[in-house]
């Protein structure tokens, strides 16, 4: 990026993921399964971690809270490890029986992460980013308070994120508007 390499920062960097890994050893394996399942899955959630420590930075939280965001934000979408990479990535609209298969990553992320015996937060942005606050998001239908504050952190990242970045199925410079589904 044209300025010098400070070994420095990087080692601090090496030490913060070895130390997440020490705390969390699921987090990084499952999002470095999903970048070999679906490489724009796993840049979304890099982007989303990063959005969500920023968001939560912003609000004067303590660092155990910041690195609980972060976590959540990395490991939102790992349950799509287990959809299917030809309608994680298929060009056109989802059949109805393809989106009630892609709804399904938000619980089978949930799982995954408390399986690994990840936090119960996490867990929760992953369960419920989808959620909207009129009640008309998956998988429970969620609105208003019943939504916890991380997850629509989460959903706001989430949808930020999508929205900016070009997928498979979005044409160069062109955004399309966002399906009436999701």
């Amino acid at each position: 990026m044209g300025k010098a390499l400070s070994v420095k920062e990087i080692y601090s960097l090496v030490d913060e993921i070895a130390a997440s890994v020490h705390r969390f050893p699921v987090a990084l394996i499952g999002v470095t399964r999903l970048k070999s399942h679906d490489n724009y899955t796993y840049m979304h959630s890099l982007a989303v971690c990063g959005m969500m420590v920023a968001l939560t930075s912003s609000l004067g939280v303590q660092r155990d809270a910041i690195r609980t965001a972060g976590l959540a934000g990395l490991m939102h979408d790992v349950g799509k490890a287990t959809v299917d990479g030809d309608i994680l990535n298929k060009p056109g609209p989802l059949t109805d029986l393809e989106f009630e298969r892609m709804k399904r990553h938000s619980e089978a992320g949930a799982t995954i992460i408390i399986e690994a015996g990840g936090a119960t937060l996490v867990a929760d942005v992953a369960l419920h980013h989808h959620e909207r606050v009129d009640g008309k998001g998956y998988p429970h239908g969620l609105s208003d308070d019943a939504i916890s504050l991380l997850a629509r952190m989460g959903a706001v990242c989430d949808v930020y994120d999508a929205v900016t970045s070009e997928r498979v199925y979005s044409e160069r410079g062109i955004r399309h508007e966002p399906s009436t589904r999701w």
